[in-house]
């Protein structure tokens, strides 16, 4: 599967020129967003983590799928 074909795009939003990406439409498919979090653990593979940080609302949801997988805060 390729993730890129699972984010929206979204042309000249929020105005003209720029594409916006719209990620929700990847979490809404579980079987991209289980790859997505699966390559997103497999990234830190032999990293010691102790906290993840998510910094924005789509943060949020990564940041705390990929915490509990890795046992981290």
């Amino acid at each position: 599967m390729d993730l890129k074909e699972t984010v929206r795009s979204i042309r000249d939003f929020p105005k003209e020129g720029i594409v916006f990406r719209d990620v929700t439409t990847l979490f809404k498919d579980p079987k991209a967003f289980h790859l997505l979090m699966n390559k997103m653990v497999c990234s830190f593979e032999g990293m010691d983590v102790d906290v993840v940080i998510g910094p924005e609302a789509r943060g949020f949801t990564v940041a705390s799928v990929l915490a509990y997988v890795m046992h981290a805060g």
